[in-house]
C-alpha cells in the first residue's frame, strides 16, 4: 500500500509539470524591435565641413513576416545630428547619403528610382521563402536621404519586415554617407569632441528603436603645419637662383587625417561599393545608380583627395616663387610620390586628376612649379595647392615642400625687387580648399586655417652705414667729409665688386656750442639737421656712381654760419649711401691750418641684412669662429 501511494503522488507531480508546458504553437512571438549602433565611429577633423562620420547600423529582430504578396509596411527613418548635416545635395533635396537593406553586394544593390516618393515606385511585397532577404529578393534595397532641416537626413518609405523565421539572420539597415561640419564643435581641453546621432522611426508599424542616440564620429584637430627656415634676408643688389627660402610641413594629427579620393582597386568597378567596408579616403560607399548622378558626381564619391595649402602674402614683385611639384611621406612605400602639385588658388576647385582608376607612381614633371612671378606691382598674393595620392592610414604621415626664391639683382636700380618694408612675404598652411561660411560645393572641404602667417624672406636694400665720430664748425674751425663709391673694380675673378649707384643721405647729432658746454639742441645744419646728394650740386642725378667721390664742408653746407649768434655744430655724423662698398673720410682742422688738423676714416656699421661679428675671433677645438656683437666698427 504504501508503494502505491508513492506511486500516485509521482503521478500527480507529473501531470503537474506537463500540464505547465505549452505547445510550441502557442509560445508568445517576440515583438519586432531594431538596436541602433554606429559601427565603426571615425575620428574626424575638426577643420573639416564635409567629415563623413561613421555608418549607423539598425539591427533588427522578432515579429512576424509579411505574408508572402502583401505589401510590406514602410517606415520614414529619420536621422537628427548635433552638428549640421552636409551631404551632397545631388538634387534637390536628394542627397547621397543611402539607406541599405541587408547589406547588398555591388551587383545585387538596387536603388529605390523615387527618394521622395517611393511608395508610389518602389513598393514591396512580402517573400516568406526562409533565408531569403533584402539583398536576395529583387526588391528595392537602397534608398536615398532627403535634406528635412539643417541638422537632419530622412529616408522615406523604407520596407520593414521581419526577418523570414526565427532563425533567420537579423533584419539590418544601414545608413552611411551622412557627412558633418565638424568644425561647429570646438574641440574641450582634452583636445577631442564628438558627434552624436539621434535616431527616429514614423510608420503605420510599431519600430522600436534601442540604443537610439550613438556616437558616430569623434572629433580632433586633424593637420600640424609649420615653414621651417624661412625668416632670410636677401639683399636687392645680389640675384638668387632657386633660393631655398623655406620647408613647408604639413604633418598629420592623427593616423587617418591624410586621405586619397579612393580606395586603388583598378580591378574593383565601381571601387569602394561594399557596405560596411572601412576604406580610409575622402569618399564614401559610391553608388553609380544613385538619383541626382551627373557625369562627374556620384554619390559618395568625393571631388579629390585631402589637399594642402599654402597662401603667400605681401609678395614683392621682380621674383618668382617656386615649390616642390611632388613629396612623399616617410611611412610611405619607397620611391613613390604620395603627394602631388596641383595648382595655384586658380585651379584649386578643378577636379581631381587622381583616384580612378589608379594613381601613378611617378608624376611626369618632378621640377619645382613656378607659382608665382610678377614684373610689376608692388605686392602679390597667390595660393599653391597639394593633393595626397597615396598614404598610410596606419602611421602619422607628413609631408614636405621646399619653397624656392629666383630674382636677378639690381645694383645700379635700387627698389628692383621690391624691398621688403613692414609688410613683410609670409605664408599660411592648412587644408584646401576653404569655405568661410560653412557652405560645401565640394568634397571635402574645410574651414580656413587659423593660425599666424609665418615670415617667409625679406628683401632688403644694399646700403653701407658710415659713422663719422667728430665732426664740428665750432666758430675757427671747420669738417670737410668725403664718401667714395669704390665698386668701379678691375680686381681678379671672385675680386671684383658688383657695379653699384644710388644716394647717400648724411644725418647730424649733436649740438651747438655755448659758454655752459654742448648742451643747446636748439641749432640746426643746413635746414634739417639732413644733407644729402640729391641736395648737393655735385651731381645732376644726386646720386653717387661707381668710382665717384662726394665731398663737402660742414661749414659750407651749415645756414646759420653767417648768423650774428653763430655758435657752431660740435657732435657726429651717420651717412647712409644705397650701395655697397661705401667708405668714407673727415678731416677736421682750424682755418688755414695753423695750429691744428687731424683726419680719420669712418667706421662702418652693418646693416639690417648682414649679421654683425666681432673682427677678432678665436680658434676653439680646431676650428674658427667669431662671436656675434652689437655693431662692427672697421676701417
Amino acid at each position: 500500500m504504501a508503494d502505491f501511494r508513492r506511486w500516485i503522488l509521482a503521478l500527480a507531480m507529473l501531470v503537474l509539470v506537463l500540464g505547465s508546458v505549452a505547445p510550441a504553437s502557442a509560445q508568445v512571438q517576440q515583438a519586432f524591435a531594431c538596436t541602433a549602433n554606429a559601427a565603426v565611429p571615425p575620428t574626424i577633423r575638426q577643420e573639416g565641413i564635409t567629415e563623413l562620420t561613421g555608418d549607423i547600423v539598425l539591427n533588427c529582430v522578432g515579429g512576424t513576416p509579411t505574408p508572402t504578396g502583401t505589401p510590406i509596411p514602410t517606415a520614414n527613418f529619420t536621422v537628427f545630428l548635433t552638428n549640421p548635416i552636409t551631404s551632397r545635395v545631388l538634387s534637390a533635396p536628394i542627397t547621397e547619403a543611402l539607406l541599405l537593406i541587408d547589406e547588398p553586394t555591388v551587383s545585387q544593390q538596387k536603388v529605390c528610382t523615387n527618394p521622395t516618393n517611393p511608395t508610389a515606385s518602389c513598393a514591396a511585397v512580402g517573400s516568406a521563402i526562409p533565408g531569403s532577404s533584402f539583398a536576395t529578393n529583387g526588391d528595392f534595397n537602397t534608398y536615398q536621404g532627403i535634406v528635412t532641416g539643417p541638422n537632419a537626413i530622412t529616408f522615406l518609405g523604407v520596407p520593414v519586415d521581419a526577418p523570414t523565421s526565427p532563425s533567420s539572420p537579423a533584419r539590418i539597415f544601414r545608413m552611411t554617407n551622412i557627412r558633418a561640419n565638424a568644425s561647429t564643435s570646438p574641440v574641450n581641453v582634452a583636445g577631442v569632441s564628438y558627434v552624436q546621432a539621434f535616431i527616429s522611426a514614423s510608420s503605420s508599424t510599431s519600430v522600436p528603436i534601442n540604443n537610439p542616440s550613438p556616437i558616430v564620429g569623434f572629433i580632433a584637430k586633424g593637420l600640424n603645419f609649420s615653414a621651417v627656415g624661412s625668416g632670410q634676408t636677401f639683399l636687392q643688389c645680389e640675384s638668387a637662383s632657386s633660393a631655398t627660402v623655406a620647408t613647408l610641413t604639413y604633418t598629420e594629427n592623427f593616423a587617418t587625417a591624410f586621405k586619397n579620393r579612393v580606395a586603388q582597386i583598378p580591378s574593383t568597378v565601381p571601387p569602394q561599393g561594399v557596405p560596411g567596408q572601412i576604406y580610409n579616403t575622402e569618399s564614401g560607399l559610391i553608388q553609380v545608380s544613385a538619383v541626382g548622378n551627373t557625369s562627374t558626381i556620384q554619390a559618395g564619391l568625393a571631388d579629390w583627395g585631402t589637399r594642402f595649402s599654402a597662401t603667400f602674402s605681401n609678395l614683392p614683385s621682380g621674383i618668382s616663387l617656386a615649390v616642390d611639384a611632388v613629396a612623399s611621406s616617410p611611412s610611405g612605400t619607397t620611391g613613390q610620390y604620395q603627394a602631388v602639385f596641383i595648382g595655384t588658388s586658380a585651379t584649386v576647385a578643378d577636379p581631381s586628376p587622381y583616384g580612378q582608376p589608379a594613381v601613378p607612381a611617378t608624376p611626369v614633371d618632378l621640377t619645382p612649379s613656378i607659382v608665382y612671378a610678377s614684373g610689376g606691382g608692388s605686392t602679390g598674393t597667390v595660393t599653391a595647392v597639394w593633393e595626397v595620392i597615396s598614404d598610410n592610414p596606419s602611421a602619422i604621415d607628413t609631408f614636405a615642400f621646399n619653397v624656392y626664391l629666383t630674382y636677378t639683382g639690381a645694383p645700379g636700380n635700387p627698389g628692383s625687387p621690391t624691398v621688403s618694408g613692414t609688410a613683410l612675404p609670409n605664408v599660411v598652411g592648412g587644408f584646401a580648399p576653404t569655405s568661410s561660411n560653412g557652405t560645401w560645393p565640394y568634397i571635402p572641404v574645410f574651414v580656413p586655417p587659423s593660425a599666424a602667417p609665418t615670415n617667409l624672406f625679406s628683401v632688403a636694400i644694399c646700403q653701407t652705414i658710415l659713422l663719422f665720430p667728430y665732426v664740428t664748425d665750432f666758430p675757427g674751425f671747420d669738417t670737410g667729409i668725403a664718401i667714395g663709391n669704390t665698386s668701379k673694380d678691375s680686381l681678379p675673378a671672385g675680386m671684383t665688386a658688383s657695379q653699384q649707384s644710388g644716394p647717400c643721405t648724411v644725418s647730424f647729432f649733436g649740438g651747438v656750442g655755448s659758454d655752459t658746454g654742448f648742451t643747446d639742441t636748439s641749432g640746426n645744419i643746413g635746414t634739417s639737421g639732413v644733407y644729402s646728394t640729391t641736395a648737393a650740386n655735385t651731381f645732376g642725378t644726386g646720386v653717387i656712381g661707381p668710382g665717384q667721390t662726394w665731398a663737402f664742408e660742414l661749414a659750407g653746407i651749415d645756414t646759420s654760419l653767417t648768423s650774428s649768434t653763430f655758435m657752431g655744430f660740435t657732435g657726429y655724423a651717420i651717412a647712409i649711401c644705397n650701395f655697397q662698398y661705401a667708405h668714407g673720410y673727415a678731416f677736421v682742422s682750424d682755418y688755414g691750418l695753423n695750429k691744428f688738423s687731424t683726419s680719420y676714416v669712418a667706421l662702418v656699421i652693418p646693416d639690417a641684412a648682414r649679421t654683425a661679428t666681432a673682427n677678432i675671433c678665436s680658434a676653439s677645438a680646431g676650428t674658427f669662429g667669431c662671436a656675434p656683437t652689437g655693431e662692427q666698427l672697421e676701417h
